[in-house]
């Protein structure tokens, strides 16, 4: 498995990845925080989680 990590501000992304056959490697999982206009919605983020399934 490989992971990326990304931090901008008060954003924050997650991304997992699996070999599935020597040096290939396909995004398993995927996870975001990210934080909308603040002048418009100052407390206001989106959260998603994502699962992806290869068949």
């Amino acid at each position: 498995m490989m992971r990326i990590f990304f931090h901008e501000g008060q954003n924050d992304m997650q991304y997992e990845f699996k070999e599935v056959k020597p040096d290939l490697f396909l995004l398993s999982h995927g996870k975001a925080k990210l934080y909308i206009d603040k002048e418009k919605w100052p407390q206001g983020f989106v959260s998603m989680k994502l699962d992806y399934d290869y068949r």
